[in-house]
């Protein structure tokens, strides 16, 4: 999964909502190979006014802190 993919994803399911940004928009497991590529997409999600805030679930502690650190870098808060 690119990037592109996440915010693509995203916007459909803005579409389908009727437009709105949706309040919390979740990776549910991490990837085995590409996580950096997700979270970069939920930055991206988020800097477009797609979502008010991103999150993930099912993350074992060191996935949870790369996660955190890579969308602190860009002055996105981890939701979940």
């Amino acid at each position: 999964t690119k990037r592109e993919d996440v915010v693509k994803a995203c916007r459909a399911s803005v579409k389908r909502l009727g437009g709105r940004p949706i309040d919390l928009y979740q990776i549910h497991f991490p990837n085995a190979w590409s996580n950096a590529e997700y979270w970069d997409g939920l930055a991206d999600a988020r800097d477009l006014g797609l979502v008010k805030s991103v999150g993930v679930s099912n993350y074992g502690v060191d996935a949870l802190r790369a996660c955190h650190a890579s969308l602190s870098e860009r002055g996105i808060k981890l939701a979940t």
